[in-house]
This record gives structure tokens, C-alpha cells and sequence, in this order.
């Protein structure tokens, strides 16, 4: 149960973590989108812009890295509940077995003891078995009950951790888009700025270096 705790407050962290990174972004995103499709008049104001835009880059790339790190715990966490559920309900299936084993057991062991008496044999040894089979299949009981108790905890953890991790996968993708984004304005930026620069020089009369 506490590493069930522990896993799950690891996915919501994880994805508190990443909501910060996100923050720390607005303003670049808003720099993002505002200066889309914006040039400058000349081919120092364009350089201004490409020198904003690798900037807003850095941010970016920055943020990405933190929220790829807190995605990858999260990740990690919410498989690590998946495959304890699964380990849980493997053993839950031999306890469900035994128990039934068990049940047939005592079936055949209250039919030897009516026969053992009926025929005048001695039943002390069987009486004796049946008790101890009784024990047995009730500790199989318990521990099936407990443990269904602890699968259904754990799959309850693992709907908690769910959504928390998918807006961590779509934070992630959203400024995956918005640094492939930057990267495309950086180079139309630039190619827009050696464009301005080669107009400058004939403009001037000099051959472009």
C-alpha cells in the first residue's frame, strides 16, 4: 500500500512539476506566436528578431528537458503500479486455486469420515486432517480477501496517476510543437535577414559577401 502511495504521488508531482516548467514558458510562447510572421524593415531589426527567437529557443529547450525528465518518472511510476496490479492478481489466482483445492479436500475428507463411521473404522486420523485442512482454507480465504482489497486500491491508484499522465504527455507534445515551431521562424527569420542584407548591398552597390 505505501509503495502504492508512494507511486502515485510520484505521477501527480511529476506532473505539478511540469506545470511549473510550463509557466516559466508563457512568456516565450507569448513571444512565439506574437512575433510569427512579423520581419523587420531592415536587416538589423530581422537580426534582432532572430536573436529574440533563438533566445525563446533556449527557453523552450530548457523547459522541454524538465518536463521530458518529469514525464519519464511519471512514466516509470505508472508502469511500476501497473505491473505490481498484475503481479497481485497472478497471486491472487493461486490463492483462488488453493482454495479450491482446498474445498474439494475437505469435500472428500467429510465423505471419508461418514463411511470411516458408518463401517465402525476409526475416524481420529481423518477428523484430524479435515481440522487442519479447514485451517488452511480459511487462511487461503483471508489472503485472497486482503489481497483483492489491495487490487482494488491499486487499480483505484492507477486511474488517480492516469489523467496525470496523459496532460504530462500533451504538455510534452505541446512544446515539442512550439520549439519546432521557433526553429521554422529562426530560419525563415534568417533567410529573410540574408535576403534584406543581399537587397542592402545592391542598393549600396556592393557585391554580397
Amino acid at each position: 500500500m505505501a509503495n502504492r502511495s508512494i507511486d502515485v504521488g510520484l505521477v501527480i508531482r511529476a506532473k505539478d512539476e511540469a506545470t511549473r516548467s510550463l509557466d516559466t514558458i508563457g512568456g516565450a510562447l507569448e513571444n512565439l506566436l506574437g512575433k510569427q510572421n512579423a520581419l523587420g524593415s531592415s536587416a538589423d531589426s530581422t537580426g534582432n528578431r532572430v536573436a529574440d527567437l533563438v533566445r525563446t529557443l533556449a527557453t523552450l529547450d530548457k523547459a522541454a528537458g524538465s518536463i521530458a525528465t518529469s514525464y519519464g518518472k511519471a512514466d516509470a511510476a505508472f508502469a511500476r503500479q501497473n505491473a505490481s496490479v498484475d503481479a497481485n492478481r497472478e497471486k491472487l489466482a493461486t490463492l483462488q486455486a488453493q482454495a479450491e483445492h482446498a474445498a474439494t479436500g475437505f469435500d472428500v475428507l467429510q465423505r471419508a469420515i461418514v463411511d470411516a463411521s458408518l463401517a465402525g473404522k476409526d475416524t481420529g486420523k481423518l477428523v484430524s486432517a479435515l481440522a487442519t485442512l479447514r485451517q488452511e482454507q480459511a487462511r487461503y480465504q483471508q489472503q485472497a480477501e486482503r489481497l483483492t482489497t489491495t487490487i482494488e486500491a491499486q487499480a483505484a491508484g492507477i486511474e488517480s496517476s492516469r489523467s496525470p499522465l496523459q496532460q504530462l504527455g500533451s504538455t510534452l507534445l505541446a512544446v515539442g510543437d512550439a520549439q519546432a515551431k521557433a526553429r521554422a521562424q529562426i530560419d525563415d527569420t534568417t533567410s529573410a535577414m540574408e535576403r534584406q542584407q543581399a537587397q542592402a548591398a545592391r542598393n549600396a552597390g556592393v557585391a554580397p559577401s
